[in-house]
Formats: C-alpha cells, sequence, structure tokens
C-alpha cells in the first residue's frame, strides 16, 4: 500500500505591474539557490524550466505550463520573476 503524497507548502504572491490583480503560489521546497542560479544564468529555457517547476498555482492567463509561460509579454515576464524574487523574502506557509 502507497502512501498518499505529503501537501507541499506553498508561499502565495500577489503580482504587481502588468499582471497587477493576479496572484502566483511557488512551492517553498523549489525556492532554491539552483534557481536563483537558473535566473542569475540569463538563459531563457533553464529560466523557463525553473519557473513552470516552482509555480504550484496561478491565475496567470493561459495557465502556468512551460508553453504558456513562453506566451507572456516581457512586461508581464518580468511581474512574474519580481514575484519570484518577493517570494523568497516572504515567509513561508503551509498551503
Amino acid at each position: 500500500m502507497s502512501r498518499p503524497e505529503p501537501e507541499r507548502a506553498t508561499v502565495p504572491v500577489a503580482l504587481e505591474g502588468a499582471l497587477a490583480g493576479r496572484t502566483v503560489a511557488f512551492y517553498d521546497d523549489e525556492l532554491t539557490i539552483g534557481l536563483v542560479e537558473d535566473l542569475d544564468s540569463g538563459r531563457l529555457a533553464p529560466i523557463l524550466d525553473g519557473l513552470a517547476r516552482a509555480i504550484a498555482d496561478s491565475d496567470l492567463p493561459g495557465g502556468h505550463d512551460r508553453a504558456a509561460l513562453r506566451r507572456l509579454k516581457g512586461a508581464e515576464f518580468r511581474a512574474l520573476v519580481g514575484a519570484l524574487q518577493a517570494a523568497f523574502d516572504l515567509p513561508k506557509s503551509a498551503g
């Protein structure tokens, strides 16, 4: 008999800028230095992969899988990255 997966803690963040009024929740256990390294790489492929892996839930237009993130406009992408940066500074909560 298999055990149910434990619920993963998330960090909800209100989006600003071009995505103001929307929210995104990041998996707490994905907020790692490895993700920061992906962001600092300047290469879009690892950034998109890292974001898609880190987002637990959102009300982003079109969803939050890698394909949806590729369709974001520049200002929307900047707002999402800003929310991710904010998530690193917020207290963690289960949810």
